[in-house]
This record gives structure tokens, sequence and C-alpha cells, in this order.
């Protein structure tokens, strides 16, 4: 499926461990800035997949993986998260705070009532992605979930609110093995990684 528009993904998602004024503390930056996006240059490719591999490496650690000086990698890699290029993203491991059931949801959503509950869906605490696609099913949303059970408790949430909105396939997932590169071992903590390539083309230089 094609993916119009992303609501939500798990960068964004929070565990809500902190008062709320010790999290807005943190600041916006999940937020993208104000730099134009453009096409990705090959050290661009070079100092992400880096940052797939270790995220906490120093500038001039960083800077040798990617093959470049450490203020170049610096400057670069601020651009790419300021842009909304990439995003950083610390996970956890579900088991480990009782939410270890996976459950992915397609809906079938009347147009005009898309946006609105895929933004309902983004604000529930435990759906962790929100996308609209251009398939018979124009919804996708993801949860983390305590007892599997929970899904219909849901589900009966958002047909109370939008009764328009048909759910038309499910898939749960009891575990997980491999997740935006990372390995997993029976508790869901990392293990390994498997570095992600990003998919866009390029540039020469």
């Amino acid at each position: 499926m094609i993916a119009t528009n992303v609501v939500t993904e798990a960068s964004r998602w929070r565990l809500d461990a902190l008062a709320p004024g010790r999290s807005a503390d943190l600041g916006d930056a999940d937020r993208p800035g104000s730099v134009p996006r453009r096409q990705l240059t090959e050290l661009d490719r070079r100092l992400l997949a880096g940052l797939g591999q270790d995220g906490r490496l120093a500038w001039h650690r960083h800077a040798h993986v990617a093959g470049t000086s450490a203020a170049t990698a610096r400057r670069r890699t601020e651009r790419l998260l300021g842009s909304g290029e990439s995003a950083l993203r610390c996970d956890v491991a579900g088991p480990l705070f009782e939410r270890p059931v996976t459950v992915s949801l397609w809906a079938q959503v009347p147009a005009p009532e898309l946006g609105a509950v895929a933004r309902h869906l983004g604000a529930v605490p435990s759906v962790r992605f929100v996308a609209t696609t251009a398939g018979r099913q124009n919804l996708l949303a993801t949860l983390w979930l305590r007892p599997a059970e929970e899904v219909h408790r849901l589900e009966a949430e958002l047909a109370a609110r939008h009764p328009a909105v048909l759910v038309q396939n499910r898939t749960i997932a009891l575990r997980t093995a491999k997740r935006m590169g990372r390995l997993f071992d029976a508790s869901g903590c990392g293990v390994a990684s498997v570095p992600l390539a990003p998919r866009a083309e390029p540039t020469p230089r």
C-alpha cells in the first residue's frame, strides 16, 4: 500500500512516564524545522546508516564511520533532523512495561471522515502508528496492547464515535523479532542491528 499521509509514528509516541511539566521541558525535538527538504546525498545516506547502527556515537566517531569531518557530520546530521527528513527515536521493550501485544487494524473510512478518524486514533495512548493510504483499506493503525482483548474495546469506542468506519482486517503479533533495524531477544530487548538504508535516491555529492 502507498501511504498518502503519516499522521503519527512511533518517534512521537510517549510512554507518559513523565509528569506533563517535565515532558514539556524536553521541548519540541520531534517537530520538523523550516529547512526545505532536498534529495539525499551519498554522505547523508552514510550518516543515516551510522546513526541507525549507534545513535549515541560522539561526533568524531560518527564522522569517522561516515568518512567525513566531525564538523561536517554534525552540520549535515542536524540538517537532516531539523528538516524532518529523519527523526531520532528511543524505543522501549513492550513486554517490560506490560504492552507485549502488537495489533494492526486496516479500516475503510469514508473520504470526508478520513482526516478526523486518523487524528482521533493518533491521540489514543495505545496507538503508535497511523497512516492514510491509497488502497481500498484507506486507514492503517498499529497499537501496543496489554491483553489482545483490548482491541475490542478500542474498536467499540471507534464505532461509537465514527459509525461509518469499517475495520476490514486485523493482524496480531505476540512477539516482535525485529523493528526499525533492531533484532530482539525473547524479553523484547535489542541484541543486534540490521542497518536500515534510506529509500530516497542519492545525489552524487
